[in-house]
């Protein structure tokens, strides 16, 4: 075995990805959404992270083949209608989809019942005439057990409908779900009226001691001996046999020279009594994570909080005009860009993001934006939140502040006391909110 760098995977989203090139070479789509903890009160939002990307892939469509893109833009504008707007209001980049002008809050008429069934309409529409222009339509959506109910309805009502042709793949923490969580009811009410879907549970538990052992046995291409069960011990002890902690925690191993890889005598070596020694101190992996931020730059930190504060996944466009006010500093637009561009490769190659393309970035895992925001104490975090939540309120265009209106408002309401001059604002905020989760 060769000198290589241990870097962690995604467990379920792992798995789940496993067959994306297997659809992509059929001529299927692969498209993938995740709910977010920081985002518990948005209605929609995994769909939304969805159809984002599912948006991404048609403007691709429009790139390389013109002909094909026109078809089918012309299909989801005859057969979704004028439930088009509704669903630009709340995806706004479906707007340069359709390329037809979008007017703002045309669902403010309608009422509660009438646009919730006109919204969940547009969207069947839609993906029924996504479903009939690629062969195979794969969806995933992560964290399901963060949903809301109006998603879970959403995503009933796609997967039961006999004119959508697609995979669905749901992952969720079974620890995080009983029986009275309404994603049990709704995967009991599938299972007994499968109709014509198929319903199929795969439960992917942590991994048992021995487990481990034969993963590291096999990553670092050793025998089976005292020294290397003990080692094993020691990942199980850390990380409880969770797959991403367990690469995580080998990652840092190898990062701190307590895992390296002689050359001389061509294989792994460590001191199993250094590595307890010198991770005792952390009780689980956000606590490593977190250590391995805090010897970060200060800029690489400075991001990192920032981008925490905005969910599972954010735009790059975002990060560009909160940055400068959250570092109280003014300077040239294009070295700003330049300067979050590399913080974000960066944090890319340090596996703390990932890349989804069209300038959308997410966390490699929840593990990580959990340990990037504990950076700062409660108090000292809620304070900063309310100041993000303040510079995008007043950096963001109108139709920017629309599209995060729920992120905008849950980090404004994260201060114990508003300020009496930003309390009108914010009352205004949760209304909007207000109405549309109502609409």
């Amino acid at each position: 075995m060769t000198h290589c760098d241990i870097t962690p995977f995604l467990e379920q989203t792992a798995l789940a990805e496993s067959i994306k090139g297997v659809v992509g070479r059929r001529g299927g789509l692969y498209i993938s959404g995740k709910f977010d903890l920081q985002n518990l009160r948005e209605p929609y939002y995994g769909i939304i992270s969805l159809f984002r990307q599912l948006c991404g892939e048609i403007l691709e469509l429009r790139r390389t083949n013109k002909d094909r893109y026109q078809e089918l833009r012309n299909s989801i504008i005859s057969e979704v209608g004028d439930e088009i707007l509704l669903l630009a209001n709340v995806v706004p980049v479906l707007e340069e989809v359709i390329e037809i002008p979008v007017v703002m809050d045309v669902v403010a008429d309608h009422g509660n019942k009438e646009a919730k069934e006109r919204l969940k309409y547009g969207f069947l529409q839609f993906f029924r005439v996504i479903s009939r222009y690629f062969d195979h339509l794969v969806i995933v959506i992560d964290d399901l057990q963060w949903t809301d109910a109006l998603s879970i309805e959403l995503l009933d009502g796609i997967i039961s409908d006999v004119d959508i042709r697609i995979m669905f793949i749901g992952i969720y923490r079974s620890n995080e779900v009983d029986e009275a969580h309404y994603l049990s009811k709704t995967i009991r009410d599938m299972q007994d009226n499968r109709g014509d879907f198929e319903v199929t549970e795969l439960s992917l538990g942590n991994l048992d001691k021995t487990i481990c052992e034969e993963i590291l046995l096999e990553l670092l291409s050793v025998d089976a001996s005292a020294a290397a069960s003990r080692l094993a011990g020691i990942c199980y002890k850390r990380t409880a046999g969770n797959a991403f902690h367990l690469l995580a925690y080998l990652a840092m191993l190898q990062e701190e020279n307590l895992l390296e890889f002689n050359l001389g005598l061509f294989k792994w070596t460590w001191d199993c009594d250094q590595i307890e020694e010198k991770t005792a101190a952390a009780s689980n992996v956000v606590e490593l994570i977190l250590t391995k931020i805090s010897k970060q730059p200060q800029e690489m930190k400075n991001l990192l909080r920032l981008v925490s504060c905005l969910g599972a996944s954010f735009d790059r466009d975002t990060v560009l005009c909160a940055f400068p006010h959250m570092r109280d500093v003014n300077g040239d637009v294009t070295e700003l860009e330049n300067e979050v561009d590399d913080l974000i490769s960066l944090a890319i190659l340090e596996t703390f993001l990932e890349s989804q393309g069209d300038s959308r970035y997410c966390w490699v895992h929840d593990s990580v934006q959990a340990a990037a925001l504990q950076q700062l104490g409660e108090a000292e975090m809620n304070a900063y939140k309310f100041k993000l939540g303040k510079v995008l309120f007043q950096s963001l265009d109108e139709r920017d502040v629309e599209s995060n209106l729920f992120e905008i408002v849950n980090l404004k309401t994260s201060a114990e006391e508003c300020p009496e001059a930003d309390r009108s604002t914010l009352l205004n905020l949760c209304l909007r909110a207000a109405k549309v989760q109502i609409h």
